[in-house]
């Protein structure tokens, strides 16, 4: 028997590039597979081939060995639900299922009856009547996923999906043939969805097969229809035909018998499901505390637009000495140390303001706060401060013209500040990333700063932080001290 989905040798070029080469794959019936691989690997371009909306430079698709491409019977089998919300936003909800429902061939009562099923499946029954740009993004998932679910499909191809998937699979208990076939295609790069779709996927069979089994009229045709067959299966052990046909007649009498207070019993919706229900709450500073995304962008922006002061700080200084200014200033009863010194709390102060500036602007507009020490984040403050005023002096001292070294300056903060965290959360970096980025003052900073922030971490939080940033001022400084050009002493 020819497998319900088969791909053979796969291939499709745009141009010169060859976005897919030799994919073969074959599918039976009740079978699941994803499509693994990173962004730009032809995950899109495979499924795309495979739904018939593409044509393949090699190879070919066969859907219960038709080419779906051409073939409107085995089109009719495929159900796709695209990434993009293929929804009609100036139509209401139940005329974009009745538009598409139209194009698979329903009509009359069959598609009356499948857009009522489907809005009820995603729970937007009480939403038919209003227009599609009104929902939510997520009710807009929901809608789309039953626009692909609509018409019944034997192979349900799926792009990144977001939400709860009810496959239909009424007699899946009792017979183990002509079962729909459901094909899940998720982008890895959304690894968490997986396991979230798996859960949603169990609870959800649960509740339909068990309700339709012990309420419903398919259920009931298929425990008799199995009562037939395990009656006619004389390869069956006898004690093993007792007890399956004692179970199954169980189930016949229980139909027979329910009311709606038994069928009540088995769950609000009618089926079994899970013994728990599952609340989110977010780990933030306090219960009842709201986590504020903002804190770690300001945060972040704070510790780049430093740098990049310390940056124009550095500079000052190396156009000041070839003018000339320096040796003026160094003309006068002042030792270079002392200079030096001077330059630097300067632009420390700068930095600071710079600083509280950045953050007092997120608090007032944004509502950042400091959930956690207010003495740890100014300790923060101004250790950060001193470091990037360190950091700008050794930039003066090891540039030789402003052209050449701003490039390579710019070029340094970035590094600093993308592998520091600030940017995107460090905890998201691979794990050698995460122990290897430890060795930047910036990861110790932005850390720290998340901490006394949304966290709401204490000082002793803050304290390690504060001696790693000190110890780089000290460094950067004494460094700078040592390569400052002796000649201009």
């Amino acid at each position: 028997m020819a497998p319900l989905l088969e791909a053979r040798r796969l291939a499709k070029n745009y141009g010169t590039l060859r976005a897919v080469e030799d994919v073969s794959l074959s599918l039976e019936p009740g079978e699941i597979l994803g499509l693994l691989g990173p962004n730009g690997a032809g995950k899109t371009t495979t499924v795309s081939m495979i739904a018939g909306l593409l044509a393949p430079d090699g190879g070919e698709v066969l859907l219960m060995g038709r080419p779906p491409s051409t073939n409107g019977a085995a089109k009719r089998a495929l159900g796709l639900v695209p990434q993009d919300l293929a929804l009609f936003d100036g139509l209401t909800a139940e005329a974009n299922l009745r538009l598409f429902g139209a194009l698979y061939g329903l009509g009359g009562p069959g598609l009356d009856r499948a857009v009522e099923e489907g809005l009820a499946f995603v729970g937007l029954l009480e939403r038919a009547s209003s227009r599609v740009k009104s929902f939510s993004g997520g009710m807009k998932r929901r809608l789309n996923l039953a626009a692909g679910l609509l018409h019944d499909p034997s192979v349900l191809l799926l792009d990144e999906p977001t939400v709860g998937v009810d496959p239909q699979s009424r007699n899946a208990i009792f017979r183990q043939r002509d079962k729909p076939s459901l094909i899940l295609l998720r982008d890895p790069s959304h690894t968490a969805e997986a396991g979230m779709l798996r859960g949603i996927l169990t609870q959800h069979v649960m509740e339909v097969v068990s309700k339709e089994a012990f309420s419903g009229p398919a259920g009931l045709r298929s425990a008799r229809q199995a009562l037939r067959q395990v009656s006619e299966d004389k390869a069956m052990a006898p004690s093993d035909r007792k007890d399956l046909t004692a179970l199954l007649q169980s189930v016949v009498n229980l139909q027979d018998h329910s009311t709606s207070e038994k069928t009540e019993a088995l769950g609000p919706r009618g089926g079994i499901g899970v013994p728990y229900d599952t609340k989110e709450e977010e780990v933030t500073a306090r219960v009842g505390e709201v986590y504020n995304g903002y804190a770690h962008s300001f945060g972040g922006m704070a510790l780049q637009f430093i740098l990049m002061a310390s940056i124009e700080f550095g500079m000052g200084i190396l156009l000041e000495r070839r003018t000339g200014i320096w040796k003026r200033l160094l003309a006068a009863p002042l030792h270079r140390s002392t200079l030096l010194l001077a330059r630097g709390i300067s632009g420390a102060l700068i930095s600071l303001a710079i600083f509280l500036v950045c953050m007092g602007f997120g608090m007032a507009v944004f509502g950042v706060r400091v959930q956690g020490s207010w003495p740890g984040f100014l300790l923060l403050a101004v250790a950060y401060a001193l470091m990037a005023s360190a950091f700008g002096l050794l930039l003066a001292a090891l540039g030789r013209t402003p052209e050449a070294t701003r490039g390579l300056a710019v070029f340094a903060v970035l590094i600093l500040v993308m592998l520091g965290g600030a940017w995107v959360p460090a905890f998201i970096f691979p794990a050698w990333l995460q122990k290897a980025t430890l060795l930047l003052p910036t990861r110790w900073a932005m850390d720290a700063l998340d901490g006394v922030t949304w966290r709401g971490l204490g000082l002793a939080s803050a304290l390690p932080a504060v001696a790693i940033l000190l110890s780089f001022t000290l460094a950067f400084a004494l460094l700078a001290a040592w390569k400052f050009p002796s000649d201009e002493g």
